[in-house]
């Protein structure tokens, strides 16, 4: 409550942004975090810590399609960083795209 109360008085608090988020998925409120982030990503795009909590919302709420797009930019931007790759592939072979998955 306290967090969410500060986050509403100032918006541009991206740790606490990223602490609740990380609160609300823990308890099984992926819906909530993924809010949680779209606003923190509306003002601050370039956290990449903000962007792996929305991928994994997404996820958490089935949206795979949405989680991959996630990793697809992320990889996008930093191709040298292989987490992106693994998590695109897991990602993947959630989807049973296991072929895509193998590649990446």
């Amino acid at each position: 409550q306290r967090l969410t109360e500060a986050l509403a008085l100032q918006p541009d608090l991206a740790d606490v942004a990223l602490l609740l988020a990380e609160l609300h998925l823990r308890r099984g409120d992926a819906k909530t975090a993924e809010q949680v982030l779209a606003g923190l990503l509306q003002r601050r795009p370039e956290i990449v810590r903000a962007q792996l909590l929305l991928a994994a919302a997404h996820q958490g709420q089935g949206n795979l399609a949405a989680a991959l797009a996630v990793y697809d930019e992320l990889a996008r931007r930093q191709p040298a960083n292989a987490q992106y790759a693994l998590l695109k592939g897991v990602t993947l072979k959630l989807m049973g795209r296991m072929p895509e998955a193998e590649a990446s």
